[in-house]
């Protein structure tokens, strides 16, 4: 836009002729660029369009244009030329760190091989010192790996997202630039020109409305629309391969390794050592990159300000140094971090392969939840309709109860016929399927309610549900008695003949009604000559203590009453003894006891 300015103006002087063949060869120099960059394009070819319908302007624009619009413009676009031609080498840079990251990966992996050969085809003598050698080439094979993997992500995440955005920034500026240009061309010739004034305006109203990200926007739609994303190769892990002709008990003496470090003995420590000063020092070394490429750029804006053009341009090339200094550290920094993480990643690998703890989720569906579930998913009754009745209420907590039983017989049968629930323990338990020892510190495991058996979350399905005591039928008859409950059974159940009564039960049946009948004579013991009154059969009250028949029966006027023999079951009394009075208390008081209390009241 700059040189069309400049020369646009000594067209202008010559001829309106030399105006026309000026607008057709933008024209065509514009048509040959590939990517269409939307508003700015659009914009260029209106403003194309309009200088060629003026080829007779005013010839005293020619000065204005050269000396206010183009040298300007030229000189404050200057050092953008600079970043741009930067960015591409820097992007060259990169790519060659890259390269030779993996050019080290590849030397590192050939090493590693050739100290796996060794270690195999050894016959006895210096075996020790070729195991070491073997651990160290696996050791440095794994570093070098995590570094090419971490450079490789941190240039394709960070690097070229960064040169994209220098490409953006240098665009928008000149876009700025450019549309500044194009507006005071088209206000110039304005000027001159009334009639075209209006014409010019909407030129100068479109340069003046474009906003550079929608254009960028609108390039990366276009560019996606063809490209397919894809993530940046990652490399993994790969053990090395024995060679030919070797045993396998040979194979086998070797343990296999895995994508992490081994422990070596004392060279681990330093190796550690050595990654934590590095790791300081890189941080250390990108803050001081990081300021001083701030206080780079502050400077460039406030030399912008100033039209200080030329020391913006000898700015440019140290920020430009200082950004991709920075880039590389940072790439530098990440193959560090990557390294550290093998020592602080937790445990050591173990050569054998051991499997990895198994730790108890406790987000998985448990019958507590389902429980809850089937709470809340009742029903209530709403503000505007009347109380429920106490027989409302019952029906509504029985559909609840029902809800939750079979709820949780349903988890009964998927659980394989235990009752597992989440337990907390104490002590080092192991898993009955497994075998391996519930880890964590709380909510290990789950343990089953009826047999007590301890299983991990995920191994509740291998557990075999026998001998426990959910899956034991339940007894039908239901809710039991409780103990000082009465019942009642027919007159025929109860034993009638005298001959099953026991002797022990006779005495003691008999002073027992002797002492609630006689008031003042004392008990006599019974004989052959008077059998107990009340061995035959009738239905009797019985107290809900076994031992209290002695005390049952008791009633006025020297009625008797039934009693159950020795070891038989408890019956209830008839209905006719039912309606009978009670007996008084003072029936049951003895001589002595009244006695007793006469001289207490007198006292």
């Amino acid at each position: 836009v700059s040189e069309f300015a400049q020369a646009l103006g000594t067209a202008m002087e010559n001829h309106s002729a030399n105006v026309r063949r000026l607008v057709d060869e933008f024209r065509s120099r514009s048509s040959d660029s590939r990517i269409d960059v939307g508003n700015m394009r659009r914009v260029w070819e209106n403003l194309l369009r309009q200088v060629e319908a003026d080829a007779a302007s005013h010839l005293d624009l020619a000065a204005v244009l050269q000396q206010q619009l183009s040298r300007p413009t030229l000189e404050a676009s200057f050092h953008r030329k600079l970043q741009s031609k930067k960015v591409f080498v820097h992007r060259d840079a990169y790519e060659q760190v890259v390269s030779k990251t993996e050019e080290k990966l590849q030397r590192a992996r050939l090493d590693y091989k050739r100290a796996y050969g060794a270690l195999l085809t050894n016959d006895g003598g210096a075996e020790q010192e070729l195991k070491r050698a073997y651990l160290e080439s696996h050791n440095a094979y794994i570093l070098q790996l995590r570094a090419t993997n971490a450079i490789t992500e941190r240039y394709q995440f960070h690097c070229l997202p960064g040169l994209l955005g220098e490409i953006a920034e240098v665009y928008e500026e000149l876009c700025g630039l450019a549309c500044k240009c194009v507006a005071g061309i088209s206000e110039a010739a304005g000027e001159r020109a009334s009639e075209q004034a209006k014409r010019y305006q909407v030129v100068a109203k479109e340069a003046q409305a474009i906003v550079p990200s929608n254009d960028l926007q609108a390039l990366a739609r276009s560019l996606s629309a063809n490209a397919t994303p894809r993530k940046p190769p990652r490399r993994l892990y790969v053990a090395p391969t024995p060679p030919e002709q070797i045993p396998m008990e040979r194979i086998s003496q070797i343990p296999m390794l895995r994508d992490e470090l081994v422990p070596t003995g004392i060279s681990t420590l330093p190796l550690m050592e050595d990654l934590k000063h590095e790791y300081d020092s890189l941080t250390q070394e990108i803050g001081r990159l990081q300021d001083s490429l701030d206080a780079l750029v502050r400077m460039q804006r406030k030399s912008a300000e100033s039209n200080l053009y030329t020391k913006v341009a000898e700015l440019q090339e140290d920020i430009s140094l200082k950004r991709f200094d920075l880039g590389v550290a940072q790439l530098r920094l990440a193959a560090v971090q990557a390294q550290k993480e093998l020592f602080g990643g937790g445990e050591a690998g173990q050569p054998d392969g051991l499997a990895s703890r198994k730790m108890s989720n406790g987000s998985t569906g448990s019958p507590k939840l389902k429980w809850l579930k089937a709470f809340k998913s009742l029903k209530t009754s709403s503000p505007t309709t009347p109380p429920l009745s106490d027989k409302g209420k019952q029906a509504t907590m029985y559909h609840a109860v029902s809800t939750v039983v079979a709820m949780s017989r349903k988890s009964l049968e998927s659980e394989g016929g235990h009752t597992w629930r989440e337990y907390t323990y104490r002590k080092i338990t192991p898993c009955d399927a497994c075998g391996q020892v519930l880890r964590g510190h709380s909510r290990q495991g789950v343990r089953c309610r009826g047999c007590k058996a301890n299983a991990h979350t995920d191994c509740i399905n291998m557990v075999q549900p026998v001998m426990c005591p959910s899956l034991a039928p339940k007894k039908s008859g239901g809710i039991p008695l409780l103990r000082r409950q009465k019942t009642q059974v027919s007159a025929e159940e109860t034993p009638a003949s005298d001959h099953n009564v026991d002797a022990i039960y006779q005495v003691l049946k008999q002073a027992g009604e002797i002492r609630g009948n006689s008031t003042n004579s004392p008990p006599t013991p019974p004989t052959a000559e008077h059998p107990p009154s009340g061995a035959a059969p009738s239905s009797a009250r019985a107290s809900s203590h076994p031992c209290s028949s002695s005390t049952s029966g008791r009633g006025s006027g020297g009625s008797t009453s039934g009693t159950r023999p020795f070891g038989q079951p408890l019956v209830l009394r008839s209905q006719e003894s039912s309606s009978s009075p009670p007996s008084t208390s003072t029936s049951l008081r003895s001589p002595d006891v009244e006695a007793q209390r006469g001289a207490n009241k007198k006292r």
